[in-house]
């Protein structure tokens, strides 16, 4: 499922986790984008709501799941 799929399927307001398997990405393609996001407050259609959870089984330490809350 792509992100846009998932924003319209959630109402403005709607907060909910993303991760790179959720959205059809490979991992590091997700850290870089998740990374981006964070940097900017958020995306395309939603911004990113508290910390971002980091994978703790390697020491590289990606974005590995994003909680996002759809704008308007």
């Amino acid at each position: 499922m792509q992100l846009e799929d998932i924003l319209k399927f959630h109402g403005v307001g709607a907060k909910f986790s993303i991760s790179a398997q959720r959205i059809g990405m490979t991992e590091d393609d997700f850290h870089t984008m998740a990374t981006e996001w964070v940097a900017s407050g958020g995306g395309p259609g939603f911004v990113v709501v508290g910390e971002p959870h980091r994978e703790a089984h390697t020491p590289r330490r990606r974005i590995d799941r994003l909680t996002i809350r759809k704008g308007k």
